[in-house]
């Protein structure tokens, strides 16, 4: 049996002796995209989320630093396998790897093209590491360059990430509380991740072409104007991902070298890797 009871004065929750306090899985999601989020973060909490981004998984031992650099390899994979832009190419395949390269960088403020990047220098490490690099420099050098971002992010980028997640949530929090009715607000609330899968084009179509959304996401009794406010909102978060996306490639661009080892993403790629990110930065 599951129960909750509030606890003195209606705070909190009371946990009685023998009780099992319990969090159901998938019960908290965190993120800054309130499409995403189930909860939300005061400003402290985003400065925290933050730091967890960029140095929550860092190694914390010189022969942990390995598969810390695996674990990234396989995240690369999984992105650019996902891809639906490369959907259609064989990564294991010489041919179809070069053509996925010059894919990625026709799509450089793309998911998938730091993917590659992060895959690429993940396998240089490890060859170098295999070569006799000591792993105790490699754990200090992601590790300042974690504290390197988190300074970027407390000099120049904090501030601005506050102000946009305040706004998006005050956005969506608007939307529902504008909702005829609690079921209204708990269906703009289910729309969430509906309208941050859908892509760029589409929201574009729907917004510029002042179509009605209701039919074509196929809900009832939601507020038209309240749907297309939600529509626009996404719509903008491309074009913020977009100017967060520059930012990050001029930052990163002042931190890589050019030195790239014969290593990428799939054995197909490995053979191209050298020639075709030359010129990257």
């Amino acid at each position: 049996m599951f129960v909750v009871e509030p606890g003195e004065g209606g705070k909190g929750i009371k946990v009685r002796e023998g009780d099992k306090f319990t969090i159901p899985a998938g019960w908290l999601t965190m993120s800054l995209d309130p499409a995403i989020a189930t909860g939300r973060f005061f400003r402290p909490g985003v400065t925290w989320f933050v730091t967890q981004l960029m140095a929550g998984d860092l190694p914390s031992r010189p022969e942990d630093v390995e598969a810390y650099l695996e674990r990234l390899k396989a995240n690369s994979d999984a992105v650019l396998e996902s891809s639906e832009r490369m959907a259609h190419l064989d990564l294991e395949n010489e041919s179809d790897a070069e053509k996925a390269i010059n894919l990625l960088e026709e799509h450089r403020d793309t998911v998938e093209w730091w993917a590659f990047l992060m895959g690429t220098f993940a396998s240089a490490i490890l060859d170098d590491l295999r070569q006799g690099a000591a792993p105790a420099l490699v754990l200090h050098t992601t590790r300042m360059q974690a504290a390197h971002s988190m300074l970027v992010f407390k000099q120049s980028l904090e501030e601005h990430v506050w102000t946009g997640y305040r706004h998006t949530r005050l956005i969506y929090d608007i939307a529902s509380a504008s909702a005829r009715t609690p079921e209204d607000a708990e269906k703009i609330q289910a729309l969430r991740p509906l309208f941050s899968k859908l892509e760029e084009d589409v929201l574009h179509a729907w917004v510029e072409g002042d179509v009605d959304i209701t039919p074509r996401i196929g809900v009832s009794g939601v507020d038209e104007a309240l749907l297309k406010g939600l529509a626009k909102y996404h719509l903008s978060v491309f074009e913020r991902r977009r100017r967060e996306s520059q930012l990050e490639r001029e930052h990163s661009s002042r931190l890589w070298s050019n030195r790239i080892a014969a290593a990428g993403v799939g054995a197909g790629l490995a053979s191209a890797v050298i020639a075709a990110l030359t010129a990257i930065f």
